[in-house]
């Protein structure tokens, strides 16, 4: 009776392909840009099968602690078909094949302080695929360039609680995040090729942060609700040089997407219009501290005064 468990198998599979004609000005030869028309076929075929197991034993009547792990294996395939009609470049295709096996782990455990509020930890493991760049302004290279999978480890710990009959909820935690060859999006230069927008791995950081939610039933109708969400980001090594769009990128750079701030407000208020049916009136409002959305540190990627009124009415 005290211990439960959940177990599962996962597949998936996808297929798919990009067929376009172009035309582009390119310096294929000494002097200027020569015209380049090509058809280009960017075929892919993924697949991914997993097996998942996750135990829960009942520690005590108020103390739980869970067990789980993932075994993932994935495969990419990319094929890339260039076919160009210009004298001084020939037809290509070009083959690249990923393949990889992980195991993920959790670790959950959890405290019931009274019949309203848990407090909890956890620890878990995780990856993303790396992949092939796919766009290239000059001759594909082979092989195909890649960028390798990210792996991050997280640890959160945080309380869920309710009060006043269950019309309070305030909910907080505490979580560090840390990433070993992270995946970005850049602009990157290929010898003898030219510039490919893909991902790219920047290295290893850290994201940490605090969360804080907030709600309250103030009458039968009337709901507000604040959230507030403050950000760490850093750098912590470079797995190698790297430049996107000319600029270098060092331990310096903020990662993108990671405003310092984050606030919300909400009201919703309902409206019985008699038997007709219900009017619900809703305002939110969001806040968000600059950021950058990319990891060049410029000003052109910078996002200022990111916030925003939404109102809302509704009839049921």
């Amino acid at each position: 009776d005290r211990l439960s468990y959940v177990a599962g198998l996962y597949y998936f599979q996808e297929k798919g392909v990009q067929d376009i004609i172009n035309q582009i000005a390119h310096p294929l030869s000494s002097g200027a840009p020569n015209y380049l028309f090509q058809r280009v076929a960017r075929n892919i075929e993924n697949d991914s099968t997993a097996a998942f197991g996750q135990l829960t034993y009942h520690i005590s009547d108020t103390l739980h602690l869970t067990v789980g792990t993932r075994w993932t294996e994935s495969n990419k395939e990319f094929v890339l078909d260039t076919d160009r009609v210009n004298p001084a470049t020939a037809s290509s295709v070009q083959t690249g094949y990923l393949s990889q096996e992980e195991w993920t782990p959790a670790v959950n455990l959890s405290w019931d302080v009274t019949d309203t509020i848990m407090a909890y930890a956890s620890y878990s493991e995780g990856f993303r695929d790396g992949g092939f760049p796919a766009r290239f302004t000059g001759v594909v290279p082979e092989p195909l360039p890649f960028y390798d999978a990210e792996y991050v480890t997280s640890y959160e710990m945080g309380f869920k609680s309710m009060f006043a009959n269950n019309r309070v909820r305030l909910n907080a935690s505490i979580f560090t995040t840390d990433y070993q060859d992270m995946q970005i999006e850049a602009t990157t230069s290929v010898a003898g090729v030219g510039d490919n927008t893909s991902k790219a791995n920047l290295g290893d950081a850290t994201i940490s942060g605090v969360e804080v939610e907030f709600s309250a039933a103030i009458t039968e109708r009337l709901t507000v609700g604040a959230n507030l969400g403050f950000l760490d980001d850093e750098i912590d090594s470079l797995v190698g040089e790297l430049t996107s769009s000319g600029i270098a990128i060092d331990e310096s750079n903020d990662l993108p997407f990671t405003p310092d701030l984050t606030a919300a407000l909400t009201a919703q208020y309902e409206i019985e219009i008699g038997s007709v049916g219900e009017l619900t009136l809703r305002a939110d409002w969001y806040y968000k501290d600059d950021y950058y959305s990319r990891i060049e540190k410029i000003v052109e990627t910078l996002e200022t005064n990111h916030q925003s009124l939404d109102l809302m009415a509704r009839f049921t």
